[in-house]
Order: structure tokens, then C-alpha cells, then sequence
């Protein structure tokens, strides 16, 4: 990965952090004074050299089977659309590998292609479902407001 595309990257996260309000999370922690040891996967080894010394990480491909030894308290995953072929799959393993009352919080975009003024015909073929294949009907966004 070049410098450019770590850069782009960069610019994707800051983007997310001002879009959310300067949060990089909604998970409610119930202790969140605890330390927490953070495990950071990614395909390419691309990690920043200084980093917190609770902060790991791991190059691996989270479309092959999961084989961590130890299931997640929290598990985040953002900007990941293009990443994954299998999202139902993706979201299945990440709640078999969550420890029970874990957390699975997932910030992406739609790329739905869509028109509110009339101008792009239903019959397009910016509208045909190939067009649109990134965008799973099997993935359902749920929220639920957590309990205090």
C-alpha cells in the first residue's frame, strides 16, 4: 500500500470521527474505566508505528474462517463496504466470536444508487440490481436502544 492510499485512508477515518461528533464509538461499555487490550485486523500490514501499548495487531482475511482463541467483548468495523463479499457472513462470525452481552458495532455507507428528483429512469441501468450487488437485502441494519 503507497503512501497516497494510506493517506486516503486516513482522510476516511477523520472524516467518520467529525461526522459522528468526534466519536469513534456509540457502544455502551458498562466499565468503561477498564483498560481494554484492542486487537486491530487488517488485510496489509499498514499499522502506525506508535500506538498504546493495550493495541495489537493482526494481518488476516476476516472473509476465511475466524480462528481467534478467544471471543471479543466489542468488535467495530467501519468503512468496510467494498471489503466484503459475504456480509451475512461476516456478521455471522463476528456474533459467534462476541462474549455473551458483547457488542457489535458496524459504521458504513449505503451505495444504493437512488434519484429524489425523477431523472434517472427506473429502467436504468445504474438501477438494475448488478449495478446495485453491493448492497445485500439479506444484511438488515438493527438498532436498538441499549439498556441503562
Amino acid at each position: 500500500m503507497d503512501e497516497e492510499e494510506k493517506d486516503r485512508l486516513d482522510f476516511q477515518t477523520r472524516l467518520a470521527w467529525l461526522s459522528f461528533g468526534k466519536r469513534q464509538t456509540f457502544a455502551l461499555f458498562i466499565k468503561p474505566h477498564r483498560a481494554l487490550d484492542v486487537l486491530g485486523v487488517d488485510l496489509a500490514a499498514v499499522q502506525p508505528m506508535f500506538v498504546p501499548p493495550n493495541l495489537q495487531f493482526e494481518v488476516d482475511d476476516l472473509e476465511k474462517d475466524w480462528n481467534f482463541t478467544h471471543k471479543f467483548d466489542y468488535i467495530h468495523s467501519q468503512l468496510m463496504i467494498g471489503a466484503f463479499q459475504d456480509w451475512p457472513r461476516f456478521i455471522k462470525q463476528s456474533l459467534q466470536f462476541l462474549e455473551p452481552g458483547g457488542y457489535l458495532e458496524i459504521h458504513d455507507i449505503d451505495f444504493v444508487i437512488k434519484c429524489d428528483d425523477g431523472t434517472l429512469p427506473d429502467d436504468s441501468d445504474l438501477m438494475s440490481p448488478r449495478a446495485n450487488k453491493r448492497s445485500n437485502p439479506d444484511v438488515q441494519l438493527i438498532h436498538e436502544k441499549p439498556q441503562t
